[in-house]
């Protein structure tokens, strides 16, 4: 593969990577936010909905940016194996490195977001 050719690919999956990073997170966290307030869309949830609602939508959603973040890493170190050049597979290993801090965001997210929602659905079932 040619320099010009793996940085264009590498750049072209940055920015995929981005914007369906964002895209996601944003979803993760209305939903997130909605369960811990018990309000969706101006309508108050019983905690049972708010509960099928963390099953449903927030915990799929979570892992999904896990993984999505986690096959981009994968993408980005099978690239680097594969470049001939030094300074293009720098680059490559460069993007991998952010990639990786990308899965480690996703991991604490998701962590963070799983326990501030568990807690207030038990705060919520004792009231």
């Amino acid at each position: 593969m040619s320099d010009f050719a793996a940085v264009g690919l590498l750049m072209a999956l940055g920015m995929l990577a981005s914007c369906a990073f964002f895209f996601i997170h944003i979803h993760v966290g209305r939903r997130r936010d909605a369960i811990v307030s018990g309000v969706r869309d101006g309508v108050l949830m019983s905690v049972h909905e708010r509960r099928l609602e963390f099953y449903r939508e927030w915990l799929i959603s979570a892992t999904a940016l896990f993984v999505f973040q986690a096959i981009i890493f994968t993408g980005w170190m099978l690239m680097a194996g594969s470049i001939d050049s030094n300074l293009a597979k720098v680059y490559a290993y460069l993007c991998a490195f952010f990639g990786f801090s990308g899965v480690v965001g996703a991991a604490y997210q998701g962590v963070l977001g799983y326990v501030q929602i568990a807690s207030a659905l038990r705060q919520a079932e004792a009231d």
